[in-house]
């Protein structure tokens, strides 16, 4: 459980409403955390471009011009197509190019936004442009079971509700009111599994929850070596392939 602790600023209105103010005592480390995630991101990256270069070598393979070797993510037929052209390309099995085909964003509703090519967005803005910028978002709406313990011993208001959340989703500072919640008295702790708030990085004009973002990348790359390796794709495979929005 995570508590508010005691520099929170939790101030009881006359309506009964309890309203819970952000305290940031420091800044988070979003630089350090930027830095951290861009080695995640490109880790994944990487994973797979050592697939490719694996499979490229497969019974003693000689590819030539092996630094263009890398994991193919094409958001247009016409990118398969230049692809294609390229000589250690061509030289792999012709079922390992089926099974890469088969994974390429282009052939989903939204390219863009599939999540081979979100990831390979994201470590082409970390290595050649800038750090990937993290920052701590407030959430518009969510529901979360809240304990109140109340200033009279042994008294606890256990609440499980959708607070009310004034803050519009974006970077919260000192003083920003979180959430505000009905209580039927005073308390003096707040305890709940989760605060509404979150990690967020922009890519494509949308903001996107960082962990969800790791969870949908992990996802799609374990799987993604487990097609090439077999040649079939799993129905939660085909799910996880589909947009990167929460």
């Amino acid at each position: 459980m995570e508590s508010l602790g005691p520099t929170t600023v939790v101030t009881y209105d006359d309506d009964g409403y309890a309203t819970v103010r952000a305290r940031i005592t420091h800044h988070p480390p979003a630089y350090e955390w930027s830095l951290v995630f861009g080695d995640i991101i490109h880790n994944y990256r990487a994973s797979l471009d050592a697939l490719t270069w694996a499979v490229a070598h497969l019974d003693d393979r000689d590819p030539p011009n092996p630094v263009q070797i890398q994991f193919p993510i094409a958001t247009s037929a016409s990118d398969w197509r230049k692809l294609n052209k390229q000589q250690w390309f061509g030289q792999l099995p012709e079922f390992i190019r089926n099974r890469l085909h088969d994974l390429q964003p282009y052939r989903l509703p939204d390219p863009a936004n599939a999540v081979a090519a979100v990831l390979h967005k994201l470590d082409i803005e970390d290595k050649h442009h800038e750090s990937l910028e993290i920052s701590v978002f407030a959430r518009s709406a969510q529901e979360m079971p809240i304990a109140f313990t109340s200033d009279e011993p042994d008294v606890i208001f256990e609440v499980e509700s959708t607070a009310e959340y004034p803050h519009r989703p974006g970077p919260i500072s000192d003083g920003d009111v979180v959430f505000r919640i009905k209580l039927d008295g005073r308390a003096r702790l707040m305890e709940a599994p989760m605060l509404p708030l979150q990690l967020t990085t922009s890519l494509n004009g949308k903001t996107r929850d960082v962990w969800h973002l790791l969870r949908t990348v992990d996802a799609q790359v374990a799987l993604t070596l487990a097609s090439v390796e077999s040649g079939q794709a799993s129905p939660r495979f085909q799910m996880i392939r589909q947009e990167m929005e929460e």
